[in-house]
């Protein structure tokens, strides 16, 4: 079923999904759909971060310049970054309960809300680095942020 959506400028959207069958499944839990075309493409993780991802997807968003797009697994505890011109996966981050997510203030930065209160920023197109803790707050983030 269909968690979250998002659309970029060329009205492109972006999908995210959970899946409720069998626990040995892990199927695509990112789906794209372009403006003009029939179907709807899905996408896969690799195989260990598909299977992270525990079969539920929280939210999805666009950066600011819609060349990436992350997608949170709170359930598995991992957020992924995806090529979105590509529709190719790029990387991964461990966040405990990650789901809200919103654009950075640069292309390929995200911002990324937890369960236990902390907002991070993180930069897709810097491979090394992390997360970086903007704010901590004696709350629980739900799966919403808006920029």
């Amino acid at each position: 079923s269909i968690r979250h959506i998002t659309r970029d400028a060329n009205d492109t959207i972006f999908i995210a999904m959970q899946y409720e069958g069998p626990v040995k499944d892990f199927p695509p839990l990112i789906a794209v759909h372009k403006q003009g075309k029939e179907n709807l493409q899905l996408l896969a993780a690799p195989k260990n971060i598909q299977q992270k991802m525990l079969n539920y997807c929280g939210s999805i968003c666009t950066d600011v310049s819609q060349k990436y797009f992350a997608v949170s697994s709170p359930k598995g505890g991992i957020i992924t970054f995806w090529n979105a011109e590509k529709l190719q996966y790029v990387r991964s981050l461990d966040v405990f309960d990650g789901c809200g997510i919103s654009a950075g203030s640069e292309a390929g930065s995200f911002l990324i809300s937890s369960g236990d209160g902390r907002i991070f920023e993180m930069s897709v197109a810097d491979s090394q680095q992390g997360l970086k803790t903007v704010m901590q707050l004696q709350t629980s983030w739900d799966n919403h942020l808006v920029r």
